[in-house]
């Protein structure tokens, strides 16, 4: 599950709107941990923690990026 959420995200926040997006990202990687603490038993240590709060934290801004990128572009068809 931790996988397939992960995966799945981005798209998921590109097809909302800007804020839509920003609230979605935060809120599935918020999820996304507690899946992985919880039920896959993630290790808790430093390491560990670490590239959890670097990922959230970069997260945000990134959707954001790609959310004034995607609403820029004229559209065009998918191959």
């Amino acid at each position: 599950m931790s996988f397939a959420l992960s995966c799945a995200v981005p798209f998921a926040a590109l097809q909302q709107h800007r804020w839509g997006a920003l609230l979605c990202v935060p809120t599935v990687w918020l999820v996304n941990q507690c899946v992985g603490f919880s039920g896959l038993h993630y290790p808790l240590n430093l390491p560990t923690l670490g590239w959890g709060i670097a990922l959230g934290a970069v997260a945000p801004p990134a959707t954001g990026v790609a959310s004034a990128y995607h609403a820029a572009r004229p559209a065009c068809a998918v191959l």
